[in-house]
């Protein structure tokens, strides 16, 4: 390689191509990408052939980003009482260190089990959460039922509502790529 000149970025990213895509980041938006998403998905085991016959290796991460980004991916709230997507931690108890050490990190199966352990989290959805502070009194009542908590009927919503927050722990719905098809793993 002496005497020469040569392109390093060519010769690192060798056999690989990269493609890369922006776009807003509200919700909605990201939401618009998932059925794309899924499909491009789904042929990630097709082999590759350049026309050289080289073969092209497939190279995908699912995002890069912050706490939105993740919350996003994870079907989590994005702030509120419960910030951390990936333990459910409450907010006021992100500071102990002794808390927060012992909190289980939960995968992408835990979260999708915690959203679809009811019956709203079963509804396919463009973008819309399962965001209990909207939920009205009877939906709490039938979405702890079918988590099999026992309801009774005379409890006040805020006491309803604070139950169902904490079985969920800032899960909304199922993971951005099972939107489409929640029950699906």
């Amino acid at each position: 390689m002496q005497d020469k000149a040569h392109n390093i970025q060519t010769i690192v990213e060798e056999p690989y191509i990269y493609l890369f895509a922006l776009n807003s980041s509200t919700i909605e938006d990201q939401a618009g990408l998932i059925a794309d998403r899924v499909e491009c998905l789904s042929g990630l085991n097709d082999p590759l052939i350049a026309s050289n016959g080289v073969p092209v290796h497939d190279v995908i991460r699912f995002f890069v980003g912050d706490h939105p980004a993740q919350q996003f991916e994870g079907g989590t709230q994005v702030g509120g009482i419960y910030k951390c997507g990936a333990c459910g931690c409450k907010d006021k108890l992100m500071d102990d260190q002794a808390h927060s050490l012992n909190c289980k990190t939960r995968s992408l199966t835990d979260l999708h089990a915690l959203a679809i352990g009811g019956k709203l989290g079963k509804v396919p959805c463009k973008v819309k959460p399962l965001y209990v502070p909207d939920l009205l009194v009877n939906d709490i009542r039938k979405e702890l039922t079918a988590r099999k908590v026992a309801v009774d009927t005379t409890q006040p919503r805020d006491v309803l509502q604070k139950t169902l927050q904490e079985i969920l722990q800032g899960v909304q719905r199922v993971p951005s790529l099972l939107l489409l098809h929640p029950e699906k793993s």
